[in-house]
């Protein structure tokens, strides 16, 4: 019994040690707790490892032994439990910290009144459509597989747009077209077009994952000089909604707000830019960068893209990008168990075919009820700049509930819904920082929103070759006002919109 227990407690005593020395170097990388307090967590791992031993490997005394095999069965169950939750956290942050590939959605489409298959036996006489450079590479590697899977060198043909290459194929000029379905998207925005597009349909879906670059323009051209935003930062969140729920999708933003943060003043600013916004886009594709589009378009070069599009337009630097995908928004809301949103309008609108309600003041919401909260636009006059802002109140609301014991007590729910759901350039330590800020100071942060507006009309639109869409041409005042309350803040100001 006595040799059982000495190696018992030898046993005992070095799985502490490693539990320890796991938990440690889990919170070490998370970076989520002020250094004092990491240090002095590690000092006193330290020292009761130290007395772990000291009771369980003496062999000597019986009541010594049992205290210090009882000490170490706790560590070990309480430190492993800890090492779930931090090794969880930093896996969750590995997972959504963006990565150097982007995925490309492309979809090989015939006309419905075409009952043709495509097939190995007929590929070598079909004329298929594809645009000269837009999505060039994803393009050429569909090219590629489909040479491989039908065993035929297929014929292409090239066009310069969107438009003339879905008139093509409609006017029977070319039998198959190969294109990015979320430049499909954008002909939507295109008066008549949406009807053309019910007049198509998918035979062949392959998704490609192509390298990204860190600017939209490759790194080739020198960036301009932005004003100054000294300790603060700005992040770019970008709000997609993409087949098959993938985050990595390159296409079309539908929300684009700008969040600048000080740490120093724990303030906040959201400056909701509208979808339709007509500024001039930063693009990888020449034919395009530079060019004054609608804001939505920079999207379809990815989330760099449209980043450094509006640093652009309020002069900043925008440092990183956050993108979220709609259907995992939902999910991390419910993970919350719900959110308390503040309308400013009673309204309802149809949504997928379900009709939701929204009251004036505080609306307890779910995932789905947030969700619609923040796609409806239809039921405002002014439209888009109201889904704006409702989506800002959106984004507000989960701050709050984050910030709350809910983000402790549904721990692994809402790491669960972030790490399918999120992608973001925001490096480890400056979220570290702040949630270490977080935990020593407490308190609240000041939230505040501001949209900037515009008059809607029509005009060419460079990504869908020219042909005319409805844009909303900028409030030059509304963009001036937004820059100065980002000075504001950044100079350490009470900002109120």
């Amino acid at each position: 019994m006595k040799t059982l227990k000495f190696v018992l407690g030898k046993v005992l005593g070095g799985l502490f040690a490693i539990a320890a020395a796991v938990l440690f170097i889990g919170l070490w990388k998370l970076q989520m707790l002020p250094t004092t307090v990491v240090t002095l967590i590690g000092v006193l791992m330290v020292l009761l490892t130290a007395l772990v031993i000291v009771l369980t490997w003496s062999g000597r005394g019986k009541v010594r032994m049992t205290l210090g095999i009882v000490l170490a069965v706790i560590g070990i169950a309480v430190m492993c439990v800890g090492s779930f939750y931090v090794w969880k956290a930093v896996s969750t942050l590995n997972d959504i910290s963006a990565g150097d590939t982007e995925t490309v959605q492309m979809g090989v489409y015939m006309r419905g009144d075409d009952d043709r298959e495509l097939n190995a036996e007929n590929a070598g006489q079909f004329q298929f459509g594809i645009l000269t450079s837009m999505d060039r590479q994803a393009t050429d590697s569909v090219v590629e597989k489909l040479n491989k899977e039908l065993k035929a060198e297929i014929a292409c043909k090239e066009y310069e747009s969107p438009v003339e290459l879905v008139d093509a194929l409609l006017k029977s000029d070319t039998d198959a077209m190969i294109v990015n379905h979320a430049v499909l998207q954008l002909l939507e925005d295109i008066p008549g077009y949406s009807e053309k597009l019910d007049k198509i349909r998918e035979v062949f879906a392959h998704s490609v994952e192509i390298k990204t670059e860190n600017d939209a323009n490759g790194g080739e051209t020198v960036k301009p000089d932005y004003t100054s935003l000294k300790d603060s930062f700005a992040i770019y969140i970008s709000g997609i909604d993409t087949r098959g729920g993938k985050v990595s999708v390159k296409g079309r933003s539908d929300v684009n707000i700008v969040a600048v943060v000080n740490p120093k003043t724990r303030q906040i600013l959201l400056v909701n830019t509208p979808r339709d916004y007509y500024v001039e886009i930063s693009s990888p594709q020449k034919s395009l960068d530079g060019k004054k589009d609608k804001l939505t378009h920079a999207g379809l070069g990815g989330p760099n893209a449209s980043r450094e599009t509006l640093s652009n337009l309020y002069g900043i630097d925008i440092n990183y990008y956050f993108k979220v995908n709609f259907g995992g928004f939902k999910e991390i809301v419910d993970a919350l168990d719900g959110i308390s949103v503040n309308s400013e309008y009673s309204f309802s609108e149809s949504v997928g075919g379900k009709k939701y309600s929204f009251t004036k003041g505080i609306n307890q919401l779910n995932g789905e009820e947030a969700l619609a909260f923040c796609r409806i636009r239809h039921a405002f006059a002014s439209g888009d700049n109201q889904r704006g802002k409702n989506q800002m109140a959106v984004i507000k609301a989960v701050i709050d509930k984050a910030m709350s014991p809910k983000l402790l007590t549904n721990y692994t729910q809402i790491l669960e819904a972030v790490a399918g759901s999120m992608e973001m350039t925001v490096p480890m330590n400056v979220i570290g920082d702040l949630v270490s800020r977080q935990l020593a100071e407490g308190g609240s942060w000041n939230v505040v929103s501001y949209s900037v507006t515009g008059s809607g009309g029509y005009e060419k639109s460079p990504a869908a070759g020219g042909a005319s869409a409805y844009m909303m041409f900028p409030h030059q005042e509304s963009v001036d006002k937004a820059k100065q309350l980002i000075m504001d803040l950044v100079d350490g100001k009470t900002v109120t919109p």
